[in-house]
């Protein structure tokens, strides 16, 4: 299938600005279709927004990040929508969009992005989104203010001037680097009530494995010891090895939940428990099991707390 007549390649001349400009890497152009067909559906028709995408389809012509910068100059929207190609607006449409801009240009002048998910902070995060089978969430309260966002909806004010640094590549946690360029920006990114279909949950594999290990090492010089969680992994930031086999812990913990038993899968846990060390592993797994019914405690005090705080 070749690709919409409404959509251009990255890069190409646009004639004018618009309202939005909604980007995609695109590796399978029936899907992008789809996604394009959706879009139109829920309102963002043509004049109104342009259709911008990196054929990826023969062969990655450019990884995500260097897809997201050549977005960021070519796209002519006041609003950038970074999208999966497997994103169906099956739910809200743009009047919803429309509406929460408004809502958050009044609550926060320094917001730089809006998403569907994305991590607050160790343990907690806020989701909106349904993935393929019905399999509904919508977890935390909205809008809620994150550490990163996940890549599968992220739309991004162009006046932010937002770029991604060199030296990551890949096709992981560009999220979460957009997040924390905006940051250093003295902007903010939130997770929004925006409803809809992604028909893929990610995967773990080597190469997430790879990339996960290439942003914390970025993160490693940091002279401020903490943590960034996104929706799949913890990143530990400054030089402690303790918070590195931590976060490097709870990822294979995660991993052996979620990513099942696919070849690529149990390859990256193998390959994660090498570079951790079993004993490392078995250090952490010692304190982690009788702080859990702790944790859990904590967390269930909370809820209460929140639970009677919205309805005295």
């Amino acid at each position: 299938m070749s690709f919409p007549a409404i959509a251009r390649p990255v890069g190409d001349a646009a004639a004018a600005g618009c309202r939005y400009s909604i980007c995609t890497l695109v590796s399978n152009p029936s899907e992008y279709g789809e996604m394009v067909e959706s879009f139109l559906r829920a309102g963002f028709r043509p004049g109104l927004c342009e259709y911008l995408y990196c054929d990826n389809s023969r062969s990655n012509q450019l990884d995500a990040f260097a897809g997201c910068n050549a977005f960021l100059d070519s796209a002519r929207g006041e609003y950038l929508i970074f999208c999966h190609q497997d994103v169906l607006l099956n739910f809200d449409r743009i009047d919803k969009l429309e509406r929460i801009i408004r809502e958050m240009d009044a609550r926060d002048a320094d917001w730089g992005l809006l998403g569907n998910a994305g991590g607050i902070r160790p343990g907690h995060f806020a989701v909106r989104i349904t993935h393929a089978g019905g399999d509904e969430r919508k977890s935390g309260k909205f809008p809620a203010r994150v550490q990163s966002l996940d890549e599968n909806f992220i739309l991004i004010k162009r006046s932010a001037s937002l770029r991604l640094s060199p030296g990551l590549h890949g096709f992981h946690f560009y999220g979460t680097e957009l997040c924390q360029a905006a940051q250093s920006r003295g902007l903010t990114a939130w997770v929004v009530d925006f409803h809809l279909l992604h028909k893929s949950t990610g995967k773990y594999d080597a190469s997430f494995l790879e990339s996960y290990q290439a942003v914390c090492r970025k993160y490693r010089s940091s002279p401020v010891g903490r943590y960034i969680q996104t929706t799949c992994a913890l990143i530990p930031v400054g030089g402690s090895w303790w918070r590195r086999d931590r976060a490097l812990f709870l990822f294979l913990r995660g991993m052996k939940k979620n990513a099942g038993t696919s070849p690529g899968a149990l390859e990256a846990h193998d390959l994660a428990m090498q570079s951790m060390k079993r004993w490392r592993y078995l250090l952490q797994l010692m304190l982690y099991k009788p702080a859990v019914p702790v944790f859990n405690l904590i967390r269930s005090i909370r809820k209460r707390i929140d639970k009677s705080a919205r309805h005295p």
